[in-house]
């Protein structure tokens, strides 16, 4: 008896020390695609097209490697709920739009990444080497002349703020300010107890330089959680408590708030909010009029980093919006729950940057679509922990 418990011990100690080398190996991959995501969203594919799809191309193989090695990972009743509900989801959206959209490929990512049985912590540490090393990447390339680093390409049909204004290799200020959001806060996040005094430069280089190139909302960003995780560091989490319950009804006002504005063109709120969120409410305006939300995805000509010959050049920001016209109801549902499962984690974890994390996702989404997507935003991976239901709480 003795040496079959023995035998059992091995093999199951076995199984864990497999099961843990290829949930590394399956983290190294969610890195490596979310580097790859970052400089698919520099200005590579003007100044390299060919390579720009090729890059495209292994993002693309690389995710559906991910969601397979995942899915053959060991999964509890409710997992394999979550999973099929999500693969459906994934199906639907991708027969809706002929391709992997970006909610797919966050769909797909959170999917895989939830199932590793990692901390998020784990999670966050190599989002934020990967996107360093993207953003350094990027940011060499256009200084040795391969990437456009500073000018702009012009095609515009109604106002200037349309133009294609690069940024040391970024397509526009404002994706490059949000590479510096998504670095500083993940920093904050990890190491602002231990390295405060490094958290606080970096703090102050990230606004100093976003409102340097004109990325104001990123900026914004930046000193909402700066601020919040100032605060943090002298108040206990039930002082703040209140306050982190009252903001789940942040990002539902902000979504529905969105789109009374895009309906009342000419009120004087509507022309304030377009003077000072450069002119968002009237391209929210236009899209909803010529392309009326259905319930699953919308076939929308909306292009997030190339200049084209539609309204705006094709660019939509604002990350409601954007949800609700390409993906349909359901997308911009699946966005607030995604949203507010950040906040939820802040009452399971008892901890307030959670709760920061997701204040500062819900403003700053309402003026820009970057903070919606995967590769600029690590937190919207939370949601997908709650697949391990009973036992997340082990993996935050």
């Amino acid at each position: 008896m003795q040496v079959l418990g023995e035998t059992s011990d091995f093999d199951n100690q076995l199984k864990q020390s497999i099961l843990s080398k290829i949930s590394i190996f399956l983290l190294f991959t969610f890195a490596f695609i979310n580097c790859l995501s970052l400089i698919s969203f520099s200005s590579l594919s003007i100044a390299n097209p060919s390579a720009a799809i090729w890059v495209t191309r292994v993002i693309k193989y690389s995710i559906i490697g991910l969601l397979l090695g995942a899915f053959f990972l060991p999964k509890t009743p409710k997992q394999l709920v979550f999973w099929i509900i999500g693969i459906f989801l994934i199906v639907l959206d991708y027969r809706e739009n002929n391709g992997l959209t970006l909610i797919s490929k966050l769909l797909a990512i959170g999917l895989a990444v939830g199932a590793l049985r990692i901390s998020f912590q784990q999670v966050l540490k190599a989002y934020l080497l990967s996107t360093t090393i993207g953003t350094c990447i990027i940011m060499v390339l256009s200084f040795v002349g391969y990437l456009p680093i500073v000018g702009q390409q012009t095609s515009v049909l109604f106002s200037s703020y349309q133009n294609i204004v690069f940024c040391f290799g970024f397509i526009h200020p404002n994706a490059f300010g949000t590479a510096l959001f998504s670095i500083t806060i993940s920093f904050l996040f990890l190491y602002s107890k231990k390295y405060k005094k490094t958290s606080i430069l970096l703090v102050f280089c990230a606004i100093f330089i976003d409102f340097l190139v004109g990325a104001q909302t990123a900026a914004v960003g930046v000193i909402i959680f700066g601020i919040g995780t100032s605060i943090n560091h002298y108040k206990h989490f039930s002082s703040l408590e209140k306050a982190f319950r009252f903001a789940y009804i942040i990002p539902i006002f902000l979504a529905f708030f969105a789109i009374f504005l895009a309906r009342h063109p000419g009120s004087s709120l509507y022309d304030w909010f377009n003077q000072h969120i450069a002119s968002r409410p009237s391209l929210w305006n236009y899209y909803l009029i010529n392309y009326p939300p259905h319930k699953f995805g919308n076939s929308i000509n909306i292009d997030l980093s190339a200049v084209s010959n539609i309204y705006g050049n094709g660019v939509l920001d604002g990350s409601y919006i954007y949800y609700l016209l390409h993906f349909g109801y359901a997308g911009l549902i699946i966005l607030l729950l995604i949203m507010l499962s950040i906040n939820q984690k802040t009452f399971l974890t008892k901890n307030a940057l959670y709760g920061l994390a997701f204040i500062a996702t819900c403003c700053v989404a309402f003026p820009e679509t970057n903070f919606a997507l995967f590769f600029f935003n690590p937190f919207l991976l939370i949601f997908f922990f709650s697949q391990l239901g009973s036992e997340q709480k082990n993996y935050f």
